[in-house]
């Protein structure tokens, strides 16, 4: 919360540029998935904060993480419902 738009897109730019990068040299074993509920209500919290400051960037991001999990074969449903919970909080869908 408190981004502005230029360093909200500067922030995802660079972390997109680090997931290249590990993905590139270390393959699927570079992708940290979530897999406990504290990492998954921490990943809530933070996206929460994006979304209040970004809506539009947050809807991305949750699109850009669910499609990176379907391609490595990872179960994607937790983060589907957290978008979901996330859109009704937000008085869409």
């Amino acid at each position: 919360a408190g981004l502005t738009p230029r360093k909200a897109g500067a922030i995802v730019e660079r972390i997109g540029q680090r997931t290249l990068r590990a993905y590139l040299k270390g393959g699927r074993r570079a992708c940290r998935v979530l897999a406990t509920a504290e990492d998954r209500s921490a990943f809530r919290r933070q996206l929460e904060s994006l979304r209040q400051a970004q809506p539009e960037l947050a809807a991305l991001f949750f699109e850009l993480a669910a499609l990176a999990l379907n391609h490595l074969g990872r179960d994607s449903a937790w983060l589907n419902a957290m978008a979901a919970a996330t859109r009704k909080a937000a008085g869409g869908d």
